[in-house]
């Protein structure tokens, strides 16, 4: 017992010396330094003004030292160094980078390595941080910039005929078909949705761009050298500011080999993250799946710098022709689109084939195909495909489920509602499977959904007019005169309207919420 107590009192003892030592700091930050600092700056103002020499005063705070106390000395200082490791310096010379295969994912590609474009002179950038980052991730920046950020036009000169705004040097900018702007470094590949018309980021995205160009030849003999594809695409996407340094998202996009790379290994976490969390996934040959979405997905984002690969309309065609077929004729079918959806797809790819010329591609086209391609590679990867534990069907788990048993209450209630529940959680179970909601068969399914509700709407309002009619004879309701015991039966009638118009109002909502959940799910 002495023990514990005199352990606890130590431990109140340094906890009160703590908070002395935090409230000591606070202070000589907030009040000791800020009035030395204004002494100073008082002291300087005034012998400048009336032409009074004072002697230096002792114990300066860092920041006032200077060349005001020192005089003439001060035009022979020389100006200071800059540390290397707060500053990022981009050489002149980089030498080849040697050719291999990218990793394991795609071993046939002939990959060839060309050097990197040299920068002329020394630059000095401003340090930033690097982190791997997804095309999706792209939208979920929220570091962008707001109408309320951004200065009015005051004016607009006589006779102005051209609306183009000049691009930075190097680099050129487009729009893309849903309205958004990016810009693109020919010379170094470089994409970017960062506002290049600021300088700050303009900067800020040139240093990021010299830190991985020193990366990828490696600063030391001690640091590797990537073999990387000599055709990629860099994107860069600006983040907020860390412990005063930018930090920028980044990805390379290998065009020949339709996949992403990264110069980092991906830790245990950042996998599970990259592959949407989903357990069981084994083999490079699944995990390729993902890699071909994010990489239509870069390509749908970025569609002015985009060749449309040969053959891959044709691929988009099959796909949607088997997926049609597939949700024709199987009930539990894990088709991506409804048959409807799927033949307006092929004949817009139809259009979009006979509008295309030979080498020529279009931005909208792009994005298309970008956009199909995209939620083929996903669907491929969620089912399992080439494994040995593919789903060919919605009522067909990829793992072990065991299925919880139902409750009491549940199967109570179901008995009073005549099995309704329980035929609606027969339908949940097959739409949603794994973590994952098939699209084609929730859409149905809420519009069947739709439809019976609607047909309950009729029924009530047909009840609601029996009510009504029943109220109207003499003797019933509260404000009539007639005997006291057919009080309880016009009570009864009265919740029927409320509850009708409420189940309308309900109904008529059913329709746009599972529209939204269905644009949420594709996103």
């Amino acid at each position: 017992m002495t023990i514990s107590l005199a352990m606890s009192l130590r431990q109140i003892v340094r906890l009160f010396g703590w908070i002395l030592n935090c409230l000591s700091a606070r202070i000589r930050a907030t009040v000791v330094f800020p009035l030395r600092l204004l002494w100073c700056r008082l002291s300087t103002s005034y012998s400048q003004r009336s032409g009074r020499q004072f002697r230096k005063p002792q114990n300066i705070p860092p920041d006032c030292q200077g060349p005001k106390y020192e005089g003439d000395r001060a035009r022979d200082r020389t100006p200071p160094t800059i540390s290397t490791s707060d500053w990022s310096v981009a050489n002149a010379s980089i030498p080849p980078i040697s050719t291999q295969g990218l990793g394991q994912l795609h071993t046939q590609a002939e990959l060839t390595a060309t050097p990197l474009s040299p920068i002329t002179g020394r630059r000095i950038y401003p340090n930033v941080g690097l982190y791997r980052c997804t095309p999706l991730a792209l939208h979920e920046n929220a570091n962008r910039t707001t109408l309320d950020q951004l200065p009015e036009i005051s004016e607009i000169p006589a006779c102005t005929t051209h609306f183009i705004s000049q691009s930075p040097p190097d680099w050129q900018l487009f729009i893309h078909p849903n309205g958004m702007r990016y810009f693109w470094n020919p010379g170094k590949s470089v994409l970017t949705e960062a506002d290049l018309f600021d300088n700050r980021k303009l900067t800020h995205i040139n240093a990021a761009i010299a830190k991985l160009e020193r990366r990828i030849r490696g600063n030391s003999a001690g640091e590797p050298q990537f073999n990387i594809p000599s055709k990629r695409h860099l994107v860069l996407d600006l983040g907020r500011e860390v412990d005063g340094k930018v930090q920028c998202g980044y990805y390379y996009a290998a065009p020949d080999l339709q996949c992403l790379f990264w110069l980092e290994t991906f830790p245990h976490q950042d996998v599970q993250h990259f592959l949407l969390k989903t357990p069981g996934v084994r083999n490079m040959s699944h995990i390729r799946y993902m890699f071909e979405s994010h990489y239509w997905e870069h390509f749908r984002l970025f569609p002015h710098v985009q060749n449309i690969p040969e053959g891959v309309i044709v691929n988009a065609k099959n796909m949607l022709l088997y997926d049609n077929f597939s949700g024709t004729t199987d009930s539990l079918s894990t088709a991506v689109f409804e048959p409807e959806e799927s033949r307006v797809l092929i004949n817009l790819l139809n259009e979009v084939q006979s509008s295309i010329q030979p080498n020529q591609s279009s931005p909208h086209a792009v994005s298309i195909i970008g956009w199909i391609m995209s939620i083929f590679a996903l669907h491929k990867f969620k089912n399992f495909h080439g494994q040995v534990n593919a789903r060919y069907s919605r009522d067909q788990s990829v793992y072990q489920v065991i299925k919880p048993n139902q409750t009491a209450l549940f199967f109570f209630l179901s008995l009073i509602l005549f099995r309704s529940p329980e035929t609606h959680l027969q339908s949940l179970d097959t739409l949603v499977l794994d973590g994952w909601i098939f699209l084609a068969a929730w859409k149905r399914f809420v519009r069947e959904l739709h439809l019976e509700w609607r047909d309950l709407t009729i029924i009530a309002t047909v009840l609601l007019a029996t009510n009504v009619g029943f109220l109207a004879i003499p003797g019933v309701g509260t404000n009539t005169p007639g005997p006291r015991e057919h009080w309880p039966s016009s009570l009864v009638t009265y919740p029927y309207y409320p509850a009708i118009k409420g189940w309308e109002t309900v109904n008529d909502k059913v329709s746009p919420i599972a529209h939204g959940l269905v644009i949420t799910t594709i996103i």
